[in-house]
């Protein structure tokens, strides 16, 4: 034990970081779940970003639990969840990195399971097991494979494996996001530290555009063991960034940077900006009207429309389909029109 510091010198396996923004309902479960990990050789860094709510209470009574535990308080709020992953990264001691959200939950098994993962691929910057959705109550909706069969259209998620980076990005993290919650996630510190910081100005997509450029540096591992939680409530950051146009021109940066550095097959590549060109034209009805809103969007048009034919149109058929959609739920005949769909066009359909 070091006299100045009152931590140990031996430095822990890995250091779990749980930057928190007003999660107090959920704060409760998501602590007892990292506290009862199978895995304990580990550091708890705990970063409340100036809450309003009741969280500072809660993260101070359960920095008591565990001992050398540091609890980290924002006098003013960042205004951004990935300057606190860099804020938890510089501080941790550990060799691996759990950037463990406030308001999912975690297995027991969690982070043994990606530890050994990684000691298993010594070139894996980063391993990640599967999700299952949880809303507000902690009840369970659909796993993420069958995300991963609706987008990708193969069972590649049904196994573990091992992948190069640049392979990856290349193939999969071009079309989509294929890791949908950090809290799934365990990184190896120094890869992570020398690839980042992450980008705090980006509002949605900033773990994307991260976790493409740490895998140039290296491999993932994936276990197919469902093993994280990934909680969709109405205050996730995704709810709150689609008020405006800004995720599409992350979308783009990206996707140019893996373009560049990754070389995908030019028919792929141009499948893929279609597709964030009708991920854009639903945002439309969604972002708030003001004068960033016209300027922005025709900004995104002039780029979209080199990769989706008769966008115009497009648009206007959008609008009118859920003008219709509007009329169906005043009818109170949404559940019936469903059954007609399913029926119609069998397939799988998520409503998040």
């Amino acid at each position: 034990m070091d006299e100045n510091t009152g931590l140990s010198m031996k430095p822990p396996s890995v250091t779990v970081i749980v930057p928190n923004y007003n999660h107090a309902p959920y704060l409760r479960q998501r602590l007892d779940s990292i506290l009862a990990q199978s895995f304990q050789d580990f550091e708890l860094i705990l970063l409340d970003d100036c809450s309003s709510d009741d969280s500072l209470s809660i993260l101070k009574e359960y920095a008591q639990k565990r001992p050398e535990t540091k609890l980290i308080v924002n006098e003013k709020n960042s205004g951004s969840p990935f300057a606190q992953w860099n804020k938890g990264a510089q501080l941790a001691r550990g060799h691996f990195l759990w950037i463990a959200e406030s308001d999912d939950l975690a297995h027991t098994e969690l982070l043994a399971r990606n530890v050994a993962a990684l000691l298993a691929h010594p070139k894996a910057v980063m391993a990640y097991c599967q999700s299952v959705f949880i809303n507000e109550k902690g009840e369970e909706g659909n796993n993420y494979r069958e995300n991963y069969q609706y987008i990708y259209k193969t069972d590649r998620w049904e196994n573990d494996f091992y992948s190069e980076g640049v392979e990856e990005c290349r193939r999969y993290m071009l079309r989509h996001n294929s890791i949908p919650n950090a809290s799934a996630v365990l990184f190896r510190k120094k890869e992570f530290l020398e690839a980042g910081p992450l980008p705090v100005d980006w509002k949605l997509n900033g773990d994307w555009m991260f976790y493409c450029k740490l895998l140039q540096t290296g491999g993932l591992a994936f276990s197919a063991e469902t093993l994280n939680y990934f909680r969709k409530h109405e205050q996730t950051q995704r709810q709150r960034a689609n008020a405006d146009a800004t995720a599409y021109f992350e979308i783009l940066q990206l996707a140019d940077f893996i373009s560049d550095k990754n070389a995908p097959d030019a028919e792929f590549r141009k499948h893929c900006y279609a597709q964030f060109a009708n991920w854009w034209i639903g945002s439309l009805f969604r972002q708030h009207r003001s004068w960033k809103y016209w300027r922005d969007n025709f900004k995104l048009y002039k780029r979209f429309r080199a990769y989706r034919d008769f966008l115009l149109l497009r648009i206007g058929y959008t609008a009118l389909y859920l003008v219709l959609i509007h009329i169906i739920e005043i009818l109170r005949i949404k559940e019936r029109v469903k059954k007609w769909r399913h029926r119609l066009f069998p397939g799988k359909y998520f409503e998040h």
